[in-house]
């Protein structure tokens, strides 16, 4: 098993050439080196990561919004639960912050109960729909007019510049 970031040119062919150095392509060059594939990773930036993978939201995102069935709901969903056991074998750092949305109007509000009907359709029983009062509360420092909102326990927050990182140093690793 071997893997190097190119740099250039090598003396030595590789199985496979990895193009882009972002989170996927460096989660694939892992699981390819892992796999005993001998691994070229392509990057045009001067770093790993250096793209869109650093400027993304930072959210381990459960999917409870996805369309069900969907190849993003099954992705998302089998994403969440790798990333959740990963991150802390290779101290990437990650926080169980749960997420609070808020509706500021009635029209909004309504669309809550079809996006927790969707995170039930989806096996995400942890969603759970909240007053205006109960929205204010959690986030005290929010404007007026709440009108209500929905927790979202099991959102978290990851550290998007060393997942990358750690994908790429497994493929180097041996």
């Amino acid at each position: 098993m071997s893997a190097e970031v190119a740099t250039g040119s090598s003396d030595h062919p590789a199985d496979v050439a990895v193009v882009g150095g972002g989170v996927v392509g460096c989660a694939v060059a892992r699981l390819l080196a892992l796999a005993g594939a001998s691994v070229v990773l392509l990057e045009r930036n001067g770093d790993v990561g250096a793209g869109t993978s650093k400027a993304n939201t930072a959210i381990l995102h459960t999917g409870f919004d996805a369309v069900r069935g969907s190849v993003e709901s099954r992705l998302v969903a089998r994403g969440y639960e790798l990333l959740r056991r990963y991150a802390p074998t290779v101290g990437v750092s990650i926080e169980e912050t749960g997420a609070v949305l808020v509706a500021w109007d009635d029209q909004q509000a309504a669309s809550l109960d079809s996006l927790h009907s969707k995170a039930i359709a989806n096996g995400y029983i942890h969603a759970e729909v909240i007053d205006a009062a109960t929205t204010r509360g959690l986030e005290p420092h929010l404007g007026p007019g709440v009108v209500g909102g929905m927790i979202v326990p099991g959102e978290h927050l990851i550290d998007p510049w060393s997942t990358p990182l750690a994908f790429a140093r497994e493929a180097i690793a041996d």
